[in-house]
């Protein structure tokens, strides 16, 4: 898979499993779940009185039980309240074939505290049990390791042998109106930045001057991972920053342990950091891919 490929699936697969809730956050982990694992995999349905045994998908193999919550808005007792009636339930129907359970949630920062003491003492009381939540990026850093060919199942509108269909670009242009706000008109070095605490207060942190490189510096190293040097310093020449400017700049976030300069490529080391400067530079990234 190109980097390009890898990147834009990377975002729709983290689009898909934000911006879907309750039962559609299910139903798309179950056909991301059957793709990843194949008849390992058994999806569980409600059957009337008899309910689904508090288990919304089974992997024969490793004995799981997946339990999917995808809230409009996160509730903190009802979420708890969920977690032990959930896992209760699955262990008193599962007994010894209940070997592993994995909460899956759409929560990208991570559970409440005391819902983390709750699975804590959870794992203490059950120790035969591997007791593991799931965040969107758990489950996505196993979905890209399959081919291209496998992933784009999950995304007809990619069509096969092409880096993007049309359909594609009008997926990935509402994606770009959900994150972010209109792009205003003008040069590309007057844009601002996207305000978002951890990116913004990094970039703050190593000084106004030049900060637009190393946000793009950022970002690149997360589409194009692995982004070769080459190809960055060229994309930046053209919006007017020189060489030096990238090497410079470049090195500094390298210090701070931001990104990692090897011989022949950027690297992403901050994840977190390099994916919101992703985002911001999205909007930029699809008119390039639609020229």
């Amino acid at each position: 898979m190109s980097s390009a490929d890898r990147a834009l699936i990377f975002f729709m697969l983290k689009d898909a499993l934000l911006h879907h809730k309750a039962q559609a956050f299910e139903d798309f982990f179950t056909k991301a779940a059957i793709v990843l694992w194949g008849a390992d995999f058994e999806p569980w349905k409600p059957q009337g009185q008899h309910g689904d045994f508090k288990c919304d998908g089974y992997r024969v193999s490793k004995q799981c039980v997946f339990q999917c919550h995808a809230p409009e808005h996160l509730v903190r007792n009802k979420l708890e309240k969920k977690i032990l009636d959930d896992f209760e339930g699955a262990r008193e129907k599962f007994g010894i074939r209940m070997r592993c359970w994995i909460f899956v949630h759409n929560q990208t920062a991570g559970l409440p505290p005391t819902t983390n003491v709750l699975l804590h003492t959870l794992r203490g009381q059950n120790p035969r049990i591997n007791i593991e939540t799931w965040t969107p990026d758990h489950f996505i850093s196993q979905l890209l390791e399959l081919p291209e060919t496998t992933l784009r199942k999950l995304f007809p509108h990619l069509a096969q042998g092409q880096t993007l269909s049309e359909d594609a670009v009008d997926y990935l242009a509402e994606v770009v109106s959900k994150h972010r706000a209109p792009t205003p008109q003008g040069d590309v070095n007057e844009r601002p930045l996207l305000n978002a605490l951890p990116l913004h207060e990094s970039l703050v942190h190593l000084g106004d001057q030049d900060r637009d490189v190393r946000l793009r510096l950022l970002g690149y190293t997360r589409w194009y991972d692995p982004a070769s040097k080459t190809e960055i310093k060229r994309k930046l020449k053209v919006l007017g920053h020189s060489e030096n400017m990238v090497e410079s700049n470049a090195r500094r976030l390298h210090e701070a342990n931001l990104i990692k300069i090897t011989e022949n490529y950027y690297l992403p080391l901050d994840e977190e950091l390099c994916q919101q400067a992703a985002e911001t530079i999205m909007a930029e990234i699809l008119q390039e891919l639609q020229g």
